[in-house]
This record gives C-alpha cells, sequence and structure tokens, in this order.
C-alpha cells in the first residue's frame, strides 16, 4: 500500500492554531475566575449594594410613591449616600417586575441578567474572535467590571450597549443602543456632539425619537409630572468635587492634596481635553470617532465612580483589532490606586489615537456579519504576512 504524504501546515495556519488555543485558555479560566468571583459575592454582604436604590425606587414606583427622595428634591445635597435614587424614571420603571421579589434575591437575579449581558458584550464585538476571548479575560479580571458586578450598578449594562454601537456603527440600531445608554450614563450623549461634528444627522435624528420614544413608553407607569422631579434633583446636585469615591481629575487633584482652585483647573482641563479630542476625532474614521467620544464620556462626567471605568474594556480590543496588541492590558489600568484611576480616564481618551490604519471596508464593524468579515481577513492578511492572529 502506497503511503501518503504527510502534508506540513503553513506557518501561518499552526500560529493560529496556537493563538486559539491559547486565547481559549485564557476566556476559560477568566470564566472559572468569574464563577469564584460570583459565588463570593453572593454570600457578601455589598451584594447589589447600588441595586437596592433602583429597586426601592421600583417599589415606590409600582405603589404610587414619588420616585425620588425627598432629600434630592428639597433642595441642593451631594451624591454619594446609599440608597439614593439619582437615575431617569426609565430605570426604575423597567425594574418593577422585580419589586415582587425579596431585594436580595431580586440582586441575584440582576447578577445573572449583568453576567449574560457581560458574556454577550464581548461575544458582538467586531473584531477577530481570538481579540473577543482575550479582551474578555482581561475585562473579568479588571476592578471595574469586578465592582459593578458586586454593587449592582449599570455600568455593564452601558458596557454592552456601548459594544453594540461599535458593532453597529453608524446604523441605526447603533442609535438606539446609544439611546438607552444614555438613559443610564446621561455623559454618553456626547456621541452625539461626534455625529454632529461629522455631520451626521440622520443618527442624530434617530437617536433623539428613539430616546423619545423610550419616555412614551414608560409614561404608563412612571406618568409624566416625575420628569420634573428629575430636573429638579439635577439641579440641586452640588459638591460632587471630593466626594468619596469620586476619581474625577478635580477630586483626585484634592486627594492629593491640592488647592480647590488647582483642582478646578484639573477639572476645566480634563473637560478641555476631552473637547479637543472629539473635534480631532471627528477628522478621522468613524470607529476611531466612536471611541474616542465614548472615552470623552468618562472625562466629561463630574461624578465618576471607579466602576465607570469599565468601559476602558473596549478600548483594549478596538487596539489589538487595529494593530496595538498592547492595549489589551489597559483594563488592568482600573487596579491602580484611586487618586490615579483619572490617568485611566485620560488613557481612555487618548489611547484610540495610537491604533493603526483601519481595516479595509466592511471589516471594521458597520454591520451584523462584521466579526465574521473580521476573521476571514485576518486569516487573510496571516497567510500573507504570517503575523499572529491572536493580537494583531
Amino acid at each position: 500500500m502506497a503511503r501518503i504524504p504527510r502534508v506540513a501546515l503553513p506557518a501561518w495556519a499552526v500560529r493560529e492554531d496556537r493563538s486559539r488555543v491559547v486565547a481559549l485558555a485564557l476566556a476559560g479560566s477568566a470564566l472559572l475566575f468569574l464563577l469564584v468571583a460570583v459565588r463570593i459575592f453572593a454570600q457578601g454582604p455589598t451584594l447589589g449594594y447600588d441595586f437596592a436604590a433602583y429597586y426601592d425606587a421600583a417599589r415606590r414606583l409600582s405603589t404610587g410613591l414619588p420616585v425620588y427622595q425627598a432629600e434630592t428634591l428639597a433642595g441642593p445635597f451631594r451624591p454619594g449616600p446609599g440608597g439614593l435614587y439619582l437615575y431617569p424614571p426609565p430605570l426604575a420603571a423597567l425594574l418593577t417586575p422585580l419589586v415582587g421579589l425579596p431585594v436580595r434575591d431580586a440582586a441575584l437575579v440582576w447578577l445573572g441578567f449583568k453576567l449574560v449581558l457581560l458574556i454577550a458584550t464581548f461575544a458582538v464585538l467586531p473584531v477577530h474572535r481570538t481579540i473577543r476571548l482575550v479582551a474578555f479575560a482581561f475585562a473579568v479580571v479588571s476592578a471595574p467590571v469586578l465592582i459593578d458586578l458586586n454593587l449592582g450598578n449599570v455600568s455593564t449594562v452601558v458596557l454592552f450597549a456601548a459594544a453594540l454601537m461599535w458593532r453597529w456603527l453608524d446604523r441605526p440600531a447603533g442609535a438606539l443602543s446609544l439611546a438607552l445608554a444614555v438613559f443610564l450614563r446621561p455623559a454618553l450623549a456626547v456621541v452625539v456632539v461626534s455625529w454632529l461634528l461629522r455631520g451626521r444627522l440622520a443618527l442624530v435624528a434617530c437617536a433623539v425619537v428613539f430616546g423619545v420614544s423610550i419616555v412614551v413608553l414608560t409614561l404608563p407607569l412612571t406618568g409624566l409630572t416625575v420628569y420634573g422631579d428629575y430636573m429638579r434633583l439635577l439641579a440641586n446636585v452640588h459638591g460632587v468635587t471630593g466626594v468619596p469615591r469620586n476619581v474625577d481629575l478635580a477630586s483626585a487633584a484634592l486627594a492629593l492634596g491640592a488647592t480647590p482652585e488647582t483642582a478646578r483647573v484639573a477639572l476645566a482641563s480634563g473637560y478641555l481635553l476631552a473637547i479637543a479630542a472629539l473635534v480631532v476625532a471627528s477628522r478621522r474614521d468613524p470607529e476611531l470617532s466612536l471611541h474616542v467620544s465614548v472615552g470623552a464620556s468618562i472625562l466629561l462626567s463630574p461624578l465618576l465612580w471607579p466602576h465607570y471605568l469599565s468601559l476602558i474594556t473596549l478600548t483594549g480590543p478596538f487596539l489589538a483589532h487595529r494593530g496595538r496588541r498592547w492595549g489589551l492590558l489597559l483594563p488592568l489600568l482600573g487596579w491602580l490606586p484611586e487618586p490615579a484611576l483619572a490617568t485611566a480616564g485620560i488613557a481612555v481618551v487618548l489611547a484610540p489615537f495610537l491604533a493603526g490604519p483601519r481595516a479595509e471596508a466592511g471589516v471594521a464593524g458597520g454591520s451584523v456579519e462584521a466579526p465574521a468579515a473580521v476573521d476571514a481577513a485576518a486569516a487573510g492578511d496571516a497567510r500573507a504576512s504570517g503575523v499572529d492572529v491572536l493580537l494583531r
């Protein structure tokens, strides 16, 4: 019997296989770590600390009581104390189905929902599958993501919405994702500013229509007068600089011993940096502009809790997709001491400018088929150049 000759795999195929194995191992290890962390959270005293405020607001709404607490409507107040509900009314309306459960059981349901969203976030990223896996691994071990999961905040939901904005780049579905995100993190309205700078008026119109639709659809539960209360609440918020756990530039400056005047200069500098980055990015490609505007929302937030920095987990895969493999390490900046976390916010704004050239049209993330297109393009590039696919 004739011997069948052995065919050696091309070098690029061997490297791609090894990359996939490493990525799967990292993602699998991260998933196990996440399950252990969730078990610890579920038994800890701080599970759902932030969620309890949403739950109480939903319960008040369902029983006909005012959504917002009297102390937030009576006059100026400083945010920070536990239990204060400071979000727009639709969030309370959406959580009313959970008020039939005890608060701890509801917090566990909310945690499970957020775990699904966290996994989905990296599954929908319009990048090569190995980058998605490695990005998920680094996100899971980042402090902002872990803090958010434990406290039950909405940062993971915002992260998922931002991922959908990237996947559906410059499409109406992306505008819908933005509208949902703005109701949870109003500073993300700066993405609309980036669209205006780029002349994408149709996207702006879509976002406005979707936002109004969300309000109208929840009106039977919330009523209209509650929006007047929300406007009054926003007007009453004051003295956010120096609030414990606030890691914006001004609070960081105060924590490091700066004078109040220097802190105000630091805050204004952050605002100017964010605005300048928006303008410059608007002259670059749409993908880079989106990531810069999402990062700018962090610097433009006068109240910046550490878990808001979970958005940095999207900057890493963007940079890796554009040839900057070191970007996947950016989520580890979330472990910096609190006064230094403001530098992570600056990194989210500036790092996208270090990205390599944009991928070919149809690969960067504007359609539902984008991830498959990215996989094919990356494999083709690897065959041509022999470059490792994992961290391209």
